[in-house]
C-alpha cells in the first residue's frame, strides 16, 4: 500500500476514472475543463445542485464535495493529501490564534503550518531534484557511490493549494484575517474546484466573507458574466493555444535542426501558447466562480502590453507575483533597507519564484533572468521610461521572449540551441518556407498587444454579443472533442 504515491520504480496516476464506465471514459476523464465529461456532465451536475440548494452551509457542502471529486479523477490518491493538509492548517491556524498575545507560541505554531507545507512540496516536487544534483556531486568528485532511486507522482496543483494555505495561517498570524471556526468551509475554500489546480492564488481573505453570504438566488448579471468568461477562456485554449502549440511542437522537438526562421516560430509560438493557454485556465477559473457567485481575483492583465519588467510582473500571473510580495519580498525588508538590498531582495525571490515552478535548473535560470531585468530596469528607469510608448512595448515583449525559451525547454542545452538558431542569420533563407506561420504569429500577437484584457470584461445582454459568446463557445467544444490537451500550468 502506498498512500502518499511514493514508491520505488514507475509510477501510474490512480484516478477515479479507473473505475469509470467506458462511456465515461468516453468523454475524457479527468481533472479538467476542456473535457467533455466536464462540460456535458460534471458542470451541469454541480451548478443545478448548487443553485437548487437554499441553505448556505449546504451549498458549501455541495461545492467541497464537487471539488474532492474533481480532485479524484485526476489521482484519487492524493484526495487524502488535500485533506489532512486542510485539517492541519485548519488547526494550526486555530491555535495561533488562542496564543494570543504570545508572540513565541505563535511564531511556533506558524512555524509548523510553514514546514508543514514546504514539507510537502519539498518531498513531492523537490525530492528527485535533490537527489539527482547530489547524484552529479558525487559523479563529479569521482565517487563511485550511487544514491537510492525513487519515483514520485507529483500531485496536480500542490504549488497552488500549498500557498493558498500559507497566505491563510501567514494571515492568522499577522492578524489581518481571523481564523475560520468552519471546518467545511476550510475544506472549501482550499479545495475550490475553480481554481484548485491552476490557480489564481486566491486567498481566504478574498473568499472568506464571499463563503459566508452566499447568494441564495442565481445573480443573473454575474452568472452572465461568468459564462462569457468562460467561454472566451476555453476559446483561448483549445483554439488558440492548442492549435499555436500544433504547429510549433515539433521544432521543440528537434532543436538541433533548427534554422533562423524555425527558431523564432518555436520562440514566439510558445510565447502565444503559454498565454492563452494559462490566461484562458484564469478566465476559465474566473468564469466557474462567477458561475457560483464568488468574485476571483484577475490573474492576467494584457501582459504583452507591458511597458518594462516591473509593469510586466503587476500582469502576468498577478496571483503569484503578489503573493511573492506580500509573503517573501516584504518580509525581507523589501525597499526599506537601501537600494542595495532591495535589489538583493528582488533577485533571491525572483530566483525562488523560478524554482516555484519546477524542479529544474531550466527554471532557475529563468527566475534568475527576470530578477535581472527587474534590478537593471530599477537601475535604468529614468532613461528607458523616456523612450517610445510602442518601443518600450515592444523592447519588452521581446525580453519576455528570451525568458520564455528557456522556461520552455527540457534542458539548458536545448534552450542554448533554440537561442543560437534565433541569432543564426547564415539560415535566413529558410524564412520562406514558413513564413505563413510567421505572418500569424505576428497578428496574434499584435492582438494580444491591441485588445482589452478579457477578464475586464463585464456581462451586458445583447443579441449580438449572446450570438458571439455562443458561436465561441461552440467552436472551441467541437476542438475539445479532438484535443483534450492537458493546461501546461497542471504540471507546476
Amino acid at each position: 500500500m502506498d498512500p502518499l504515491g511514493l514508491a520505488a520504480g514507475g509510477l501510474a496516476r490512480v484516478s477515479l476514472c479507473d473505475a469509470a464506465p467506458a462511456w465515461v471514459e468516453g468523454l475524457g476523464c479527468d481533472a479538467r475543463f476542456n473535457t467533455q465529461l466536464f462540460l456535458f456532465l460534471f458542470l451541469p451536475i454541480v451548478l443545478v445542485g448548487y443553485w437548487a440548494l437554499a441553505s448556505r452551509t449546504w451549498k458549501i457542502a455541495w461545492v467541497a464535495a464537487a471539488s474532492i471529486v474533481f480532485y479524484s479523477l485526476w489521482d484519487v490518491r492524493f484526495v487524502g493529501l488535500l485533506a489532512a493538509g486542510a485539517a492541519i492548517d485548519y488547526y494550526l491556524a486555530l491555535r495561533i490564534e488562542a496564543a494570543g498575545e504570545d508572540k513565541a507560541l505563535r511564531k511556533r505554531w506558524l512555524l509548523g503550518s510553514i514546514v508543514f507545507n514546504l514539507g510537502i512540496l519539498a518531498v513531492f516536487k523537490y525530492a528527485i531534484f535533490a537527489r539527482d544534483n547530489a547524484q552529479s556531486l558525487f559523479d563529479l568528485a569521482g565517487s563511485d557511490y550511487t544514491l537510492p532511486g525513487f519515483s514520485i507522482v507529483l500531485p496536480v496543483g500542490i504549488s497552488f493549494f500549498t500557498f493558498k494555505a500559507l497566505s491563510y495561517t501567514i494571515d492568522v498570524y499577522r492578524g489581518s484575517q481571523p481564523a475560520c471556526r468552519e471546518p467545511l468551509k476550510y475544506l472549501a475554500f482550499i479545495s475550490l474546484f475553480p481554481e484548485l489546480v491552476a490557480g489564481p492564488i486566491v486567498r481566504y481573505s478574498t473568499l472568506g466573507e464571499q463563503l459566508d453570504a452566499l447568494p441564495r438566488k442565481v445573480p443573473w448579471t454575474l452568472f452572465g458574466t461568468g459564462v462569457t468568461l468562460f467561454a472566451i477562456g476555453l476559446f483561448k485554449k483549445a483554439v488558440i493555444a492548442d492549435l499555436v502549440a500544433a504547429r510549433v511542437d515539433p521544432f521543440w522537438a528537434d532543436p538541433a535542426s533548427l534554422t533562423f526562421a524555425t527558431g523564432w516560430a518555436a520562440a514566439l509560438g510558445y510565447t502565444i501558447q503559454l498565454y492563452f493557454d494559462f490566461s484562458g485556465y484564469s478566465d476559465m477559473a474566473m468564469g466557474l466562480g462567477a458561475m457560483l457567485g464568488l468574485r476571483f481575483p484577475i490573474n492576467f492583465l494584457a501582459p504583452y502590453q507591458a511597458l518594462n519588467p516591473s509593469d510586466f510582473w503587476r500582469r502576468w500571473h498577478i496571483s503569484l507575483s503578489t503573493w511573492l510580495r506580500d509573503y517573501l519580498y516584504i518580509p525581507l525588508g523589501g525597499n526599506r533597507k537601501g537600494p542595495g538590498r532591495a535589489k538583493v531582495n528582488l533577485l533571491l525571490v525572483m530566483l525562488l519564484g523560478g524554482l516555484w515552478h519546477g524542479a529544474a535548473w531550466t527554471f532557475v535560470v529563468w527566475g534568475a533572468y527576470h530578477g535581472v531585468l527587474l534590478v537593471l530596469y530599477q537601475s535604468t528607469a529614468a532613461g528607458w521610461d523616456r523612450l517610445n510608448v510602442w518601443l518600450q512595448r515592444i523592447l519588452m515583449f521581446l525580453l519576455a521572449v528570451v525568458g520564455w525559451v528557456v522556461f520552455r525547454a527540457p534542458s539548458l542545452g536545448v534552450a542554448g540551441q533554440v537561442y543560437r538558431a534565433m541569432l543564426d542569420v547564415t539560415t535566413v533563407a529558410s524564412l520562406a518556407t514558413i513564413l505563413p506561420l510567421l505572418l500569424a504569429l505576428v497578428a496574434i500577437i499584435a492582438f494580444t498587444m491591441l485588445a482589452k484584457p478579457s477578464s475586464q470584461l463585464r456581462f451586458r445582454f445583447d443579441p449580438l454579443r449572446a450570438v458571439l459568446v455562443a458561436a465561441m463557445l461552440a467552436v472551441a467544444i467541437l476542438m475539445v472533442g479532438d484535443s483534450n490537451s492537458p493546461f501546461l500550468y497542471y504540471q507546476f
